[in-house]
């Protein structure tokens, strides 16, 4: 009987983190294994969800959020002074539907209006998880939510969403900008404009057009430069500054300190040991591929594991076939639970009977190499 750690992240779209452990953990039983759960979490979705303990309150309210209609959200205390932010909660790609606005009206302003609800309840010490936003405003509406004024050639205030940004000429700084101690939970490094910036790598996700991408790069790059001399760093190369959408940007601005989102819930988690404990992990996510080596939950989680000689299975909802090899660089066996071509309806419906199915078998192909 193996002694197996299950830590998978979210399956995006499907599955919980907790839901795709259990189903996998079912599995494994049916051959008589040892399990423990840890669901994970990057920053994005489901970070709240990997954090939340007997011991740690939800804060619940009502906000109107970028995707155009008002919902409840969630934080959670940490301590009495500490809280932990999900970008995804009041800006998430996944609220969106077909009523929401364009990428081109849509404001982060919301992230910043639960900032100031949680600084109001005492709470000044804010974890932000970035990760699964639907905005491409580089973080201005989040920096308009906390006092700055975006003034077009007449004085007038703007809103701060993209489709104004070309006419406004100044910014004024609020005269008493809230003091936040802030980390930043992000497993992405990209600069905030150029190439391989906000708008060029994940405007298109957000619903950006080709013909807007360049665009509103040069005017996010433009306002920034107006926003300089009113921060004690320039953020215009500093890594992680285009995660979700430039909301990174804002956040480091405002002085907050960039941390890998795997690592800091890993370690809060702890997971070290737990990989004592363990023979084998087993992690997985959604989709696997290249990205998946850049820093994600499993690949971070993977690597722990090597450096105490802990083998690592990877269990995803689909691999890219052309990243396989790169993935078996970092896992010793890949597992997919997609078999051939289905109706996504169909695959969804049917996510947590192949992840109890894929645990039977790998329980079973380990009992085979045990006996």
């Amino acid at each position: 009987m193996a002694k197996i750690l299950i830590a998978p992240d979210s399956f995006k779209g499907c599955l919980p983190a907790a839901e795709v452990a259990a189903a996998l953990i079912r599995g494994l039983h049916h051959q008589g294994h040892e399990t423990r759960s840890l669901p994970l979490a990057d920053g994005g979705e489901g970070t709240i969800e990997a954090l939340t303990r007997a011991d740690r309150e939800l804060l619940h309210h009502d906000i109107h959020v970028a995707a155009g209609f008002t919902k409840g959200v969630c934080a959670l205390a940490l301590d009495e002074h500490t809280a932990l932010v999900e970008v995804a909660q009041t800006a998430g790609i996944e609220d969106l539907t077909s009523h929401s606005p364009g990428v081109l009206d849509r404001s982060s302003r919301p992230v910043g209006e639960q900032m100031l609800w949680l600084k109001e309840k005492g709470f000044d010490r804010l974890v932000v998880g970035l990760g699964g936003s639907c905005t491409s405003d580089g973080g201005l509406g989040l920096l308009e939510a906390l006092g700055f004024r975006f003034l077009d050639a007449a004085g007038q205030t703007m809103h701060a969403v993209p489709r104004s940004f070309p006419a406004i000429r100044s910014i004024e700084r609020p005269e008493e900008l809230p003091a936040f101690d802030l980390t930043i939970l992000s497993d992405v490094d990209n600069p905030l404009c150029g190439p391989g910036g906000a708008c060029h790598v994940f405007g298109p996700q957000k619903g950006l057009e080709p013909a807007d991408i360049e665009p509103l790069d040069r005017e996010i790059q433009r306002l920034y430069a107006l926003l300089d001399p009113s921060f004690d760093r320039k953020l215009e190369d500093l890594p992680g500054a285009g995660a979700a959408g430039g909301i990174g940007a804002a956040l480091l601005a405002l002085g907050g300190d960039l941390r890998s989102g795997a690592e800091a819930i890993l370690e809060t988690n702890g997971v070290h040991e737990h990989l004592e404990w363990c023979d084998l992990i087993i992690t997985g996510e959604g989709r696997s591929d290249h990205q998946t080596l850049l820093g994600k939950v499993p690949f971070t989680l993977a690597n722990l594991g090597a450096a105490k000689g802990r083998p690592a299975l990877l269990v995803s909802g689909a691999i890219d076939p052309d990243s396989h090899a790169e993935l078996k660089g970092t896992f010793s066996a890949i597992f997919s639970i997609s078999h051939g071509a289905i109706d996504l309806e169909e695959a969804l419906a049917k996510s947590e009977q192949r992840l109890e199915q894929m645990g039977d078998d790998i329980g079973a192909l380990l009992n085979l190499s045990r006996s």
